[in-house]
């Protein structure tokens, strides 16, 4: 899946297919290898502009994904994927309700309604926490604030510190529990 993955991304669309393929469609692949050739393939297909093929290859992702709360290779899939992703509503939201499944539940620390607002967030904060809630990465936050990379970390750092979260999605839950988002 590795080589795949590279081929796709360096444009060798044809072969990363030809590697994908007999992933898909071995008799008992772990589910995680299978999230991942499905991801591979949306975007071996979406460089090759076969966008039903790439709707239908993040869904079989996301519908995989969801019964264990496997959020990892999306978020290493890059922000491509990502932007994929948002450019379907369907399934942005399939995507943000892997981290409200009753599994992701069972894991969680304190409740939403134990979150208690250390400090208030600035208006800066609260766009970086939009920009996050949408699925971007610091790299495209970055961007579309017009600021740097280090600066975006700066926010999100205050922002898990304000909201008393250990990682962005966390933060995102608990803003959204507390009508931030």
């Amino acid at each position: 899946m590795v080589k795949a993955a590279a081929l796709a991304a360096c444009g060798d669309t044809g072969r990363a297919i030809e590697l994908v393929i007999p992933v898909i469609e071995a008799p008992d692949p772990s589910t995680p290898l299978l999230i991942e050739a499905w991801l591979t393939l949306a975007v071996a297909a979406s460089e090759r502009g076969q966008a039903d093929t790439v709707r239908t290859s993040l869904g079989n992702a996301l519908t995989l994904a969801a019964p264990d709360v496997h959020r990892r290779a999306f978020h290493q899939a890059g922000p491509r994927l990502r932007q994929l992703m948002r450019g379907d509503a369907d399934l942005a939201a399939s995507y943000r309700s892997l981290g409200d499944s009753s599994a992701a539940k069972s894991h969680a620390l304190p409740s939403v309604d134990a979150t208690i607002l250390v400090d208030a967030l600035s208006q800066r904060e609260l766009q970086v926490l939009r920009y996050l809630a949408a699925m971007l990465g610091t790299e495209e936050i970055a961007e579309a604030m017009y600021v740097s990379v280090n600066t975006v970390k700066t926010h999100v750092r205050s922002i898990l510190r304000k909201l008393g979260a250990s990682r962005r999605n966390e933060a995102v839950r608990r803003a959204r529990g507390l009508g931030l988002v």
